[in-house]
């Protein structure tokens, strides 16, 4: 009789050690899953604070939207202010006009319509050449071109909240 009593203990013993060993894989189960999410959560984290502190501080290296900007410091082809880089002359053009890279220089000289822009408040086409330019107000590093300094005045108090 007493065999089944040792048999049962056995059982017991066997299955809590089964237990034990199973609760030992699942937490160490949780712990491998844990980590590199949490290190994914943190990475991600810091790179959108990086991100966010690079995108600040270049919009504080822009102009302010009220200070004309000289041509030479604009792609005319994409029309971007270039950091306050100075751009190279596109040659032969009868005007004088400014790209960052020798593709932009390729589509000013052949495309004539990548020479001219539209003035926001006139509504009129103008020569990028002879345009007054600034900074768009939206600080996305866009240049807006305009016929006079009247309509970049207006311009602005347009835009200025």
């Amino acid at each position: 009789m007493k065999a089944k009593p040792d048999k049962q203990k056995a059982t017991n013993s066997k299955r809590q050690k089964e237990k034990r060993i199973n609760t030992l894989l699942n937490s160490l189960g949780a712990v491998a899953l844990a980590f590199p999410l949490t290190w994914a959560v943190v990475a991600i984290y810091n790179y959108e604070k990086e991100d966010t502190e690079i995108k600040k501080g270049y919009e504080a290296s822009l102009p302010d939207t009220d200070e004309l900007i000289e041509p030479n410091k604009v792609c005319m082809s994409t029309d971007a202010f270039m950091d306050g880089n100075i751009q190279m002359v596109v040659p032969n053009l009868g005007g004088t006009y400014y790209a960052c890279s020798h593709q932009c220089i390729a589509a000013l000289q052949s495309n004539e319509g990548e020479r001219y822009a539209i003035d926001p408040i006139s509504k009129k086409r103008i020569n990028k050449a002879t345009a007054f330019i600034c900074l768009h107000p939206d600080k996305s590093g866009k240049v807006c071109y305009f016929e006079s300094k009247e309509n970049h005045l207006a311009f602005i108090k347009l835009y200025t909240p």
